[in-house]
C-alpha cells in the first residue's frame, strides 16, 4: 500500500507541476462589469503545498470551511463567524453536508461529523485509509470514497459503519477519488480503473456497473483511466466525466450508457441547459445534454489548471490555479468577466449562496464575491 500511494502522489505532483511551468496565454483586455470582493477570512491552513479535497460548502444558510490543521468553521453571508470547532486533526476532505450535519476526513483515515448548528463532534467514523472523496449524506447513510478504492456507508446517528464496496486500483493513479452523488436509494461514483458504478445505499450491493472507458497503450501512464471528479445529478440522469477517458450521460437506476463523449478532465461536470466540462488542457467545453455534441469551445482557461466548473443563473463559473475567478455565458462559452481573487491560487470550485460566489484560496483564505449579472 505504501508504494503504491507514494506513485500516486507522484505523478499528481508531476503533472501539476508540468502544467504550472508552462507560460500562461495572455488573457484579453476586457472592459465589461467586474465582481466586487465583499469581504476576505482566514480560515486555517490551507492546502497551498498538499494535494487535498478542501473546498467550501453552503446549506442554503450558512457558508462552512475547513483547513488542513483542523478547523471547520460556520459563516453568516456577511462574513459573521457563526462557530469554529478545532478538531486537532489533520483534514484532507471536506466539508460535505448532511441533515444537520458538516462532515470531514482526517488524514488519519477517519470520518468527522459535527453539528451543523454549533460545530459539536456528533460521531467519528473509521474508514482506514484517507477519505480523499467528500464525505455525503442525503437523507440516509453518510457516504465516502477512500484512497485505498473503498466505499463506505455509516449510520448518520451514531457513525457505525453500515457496508462497504472495495473497487478495484488499478498499478497506477492520480492522487484523488470521485466523490459520490446519491439518489434515494443508491450511490453513484466513478472508480480509478475507468468504471462508474451504482451502489445501493441500503446494503451497498452493485446495482450497475459501466465501463466509461477501457484502458489502452503500453506504458502505465498511457493506461490510466483514473475518474476523480465528483458525479453530477440532473433529473434521473448521472453525468461524470474522467482523465484519458471522456464525458458521458448515464441512467443513474441503470447505468445505461446514453452517450460519451471523448476527452480528458480531471474534474465532473456542471450540468444545467447543457453539460460543461474542463478538459484536461483547460479547454472549457459546453455539451449538448442529450446528444454529447460539441455547443462550444473556450480557450481562454487554458494551462491555467482550472478546477471543476460551477452553474449559476446563466453563466458558468470556473476559478484557476493562478487566482482568478472566471464567468462565461452558457449560451455560447463567451467570457463575461474575470477578477483575480487569491494570490494563492483556487483549486476547489466555489460554492454559490444568493448572488455571490465563495472561494476558498491555497492559502486557507475565504473569499466572499458579489458577482454582476445573473
Amino acid at each position: 500500500m505504501k508504494k503504491w500511494v507514494f506513485v500516486m502522489i507522484g505523478l499528481g505532483s508531476l503533472l501539476a507541476g508540468c502544467a504550472a511551468k508552462q507560460s500562461l496565454p495572455k488573457l484579453p483586455e476586457f472592459a465589461g462589469p467586474k465582481p466586487e470582493v465583499a469581504w476576505r477570512r482566514h480560515t486555517g491552513v490551507g492546502s497551498k503545498r498538499l494535494l487535498l479535497n478542501l473546498r467550501v460548502a453552503s446549506d442554503g444558510q450558512a457558508i462552512y470551511t475547513a483547513s488542513a490543521d483542523g478547523r471547520v468553521a460556520a459563516w453568516q453571508s456577511d462574513g459573521r463567524l457563526l462557530w469554529r470547532t478545532k478538531t486537532r486533526e489533520k483534514l484532507v476532505s471536506g466539508p460535505g453536508m448532511g441533515e444537520k450535519m458538516v462532515l470531514v476526513g482526517t488524514m488519519d483515515g477517519d470520518v468527522l461529523a459535527l453539528s451543523s448548528d454549533n460545530g459539536r463532534l456528533l460521531w467519528r467514523g473509521v474508514v482506514d485509509s484517507e477519505p480523499l472523496g467528500v464525505p455525503v449524506a442525503g437523507r440516509g447513510p453518510v457516504v465516502v470514497h477512500s484512497a485505498d478504492g473503498r466505499v463506505s456507508a455509516f449510520d448518520p446517528a451514531d457513525g457505525h459503519r453500515l457496508w462497504h464496496y472495495d473497487g478495484e486500483i488499478p498499478e497506477l493513479t492520480l492522487r484523488g477519488v470521485s466523490t459520490p452523488a446519491l439518489t434515494e436509494d443508491r450511490a453513484i461514483t466513478g472508480l480509478d480503473n475507468g468504471h462508474v458504478v451504482g451502489l445501493a445505499l441500503a446494503s451497498g450491493e452493485v446495482q450497475w456497473d459501466q465501463t466509461l472507458q477501457q484502458p489502452s497503450g503500453r506504458s502505465v501512464v498511457e493506461r490510466l483511466v483514473d475518474i476523480d471528479g465528483d458525479v453530477a445529478l440532473s433529473g434521473a440522469d448521472a453525468y461524470i466525466a474522467g482523465f484519458q477517458g471522456a464525458a458521458a450521460r448515464l441512467s443513474s437506476a441503470t447505468g445505461l450508457l446514453f452517450w460519451r463523449h471523448d476527452l480528458s478532465a480531471y474534474h465532473g461536470p456542471a450540468v444545467a441547459e447543457g453539460v460543461y466540462v474542463v478538459q484536461e488542457d483547460g479547454t472549457l467545453v459546453g455539451l449538448d445534454p442529450y446528444t454529447g455534441a460539441t455547443l462550444w469551445r473556450q480557450e481562454v482557461l487554458q494551462r491555467r489548471r482550472p478546477g471543476a466548473p460551477t452553474q449559476a443563473g446563466s453563466q458558468v463559473i470556473v476559478a484557476d490555479g493562478e487566482g482568478y475567478l472566471f464567468s462565461f455565458a452558457k449560451a455560447d462559452g463567451k467570457l463575461l468577466w474575470y477578477r483575480r481573487i487569491d494570490g494563492d491560487g483556487i483549486v476547489a470550485a466555489p460554492a454559490l449562496l444568493g448572488n455571490r460566489a465563495y472561494v476558498l484560496g491555497r492559502g486557507g483564505r475565504l473569499s466572499a464575491v458579489t458577482m454582476p449579472g445573473g
